[in-house]
């Protein structure tokens, strides 16, 4: 494993624990 694609997985792994925050803050909103 080169540390180019270390660094993509990491990417990966912060874009997609950003959209799940992002779509629990939009469940929460529309479930006010």
């Amino acid at each position: 494993m080169t540390e180019n694609t270390v660094a993509t997985v990491i990417a990966n792994v912060v874009f997609i624990a950003m959209c799940v925050k992002l779509i629990q803050e939009l469940r929460k909103f529309l479930e006010e």
